[in-house]
């Protein structure tokens, strides 16, 4: 793998963690969710549509960040491969 390919792959996993960390945070709080029995948002009860969007969101994380890791190791490995 080239460095240019390795640091591509990293970005797309740090975006990808990113983005999937975000709406995990976002659907754990619900800043949209109301309730008659909780006067706050975070007391009302996940619907199952929510904890499947959270749980993808992330699994989506986790894959990211695996991205990130095994996008780092191929640059440092292709950079001691050219180094004599």
């Amino acid at each position: 793998m080239t460095q240019r390919a390795s640091r591509l792959m990293a970005f797309i996993g740090a975006s990808a963690a990113l983005l999937g960390a975000a709406t995990a945070v976002l659907f754990f709080f619900q800043p949209w969710r109301s309730c008659p029995y909780e006067d706050t948002s975070v007391g009302c009860a996940m619907l199952p549509r929510d904890a499947a969007v959270m749980v993808t969101a992330l699994g989506i994380a986790i894959i990211g960040a695996g991205m990130v890791v095994v996008g780092r190791l191929q640059s440092r490995q292709s950079r001691a491969v050219r180094s004599p």
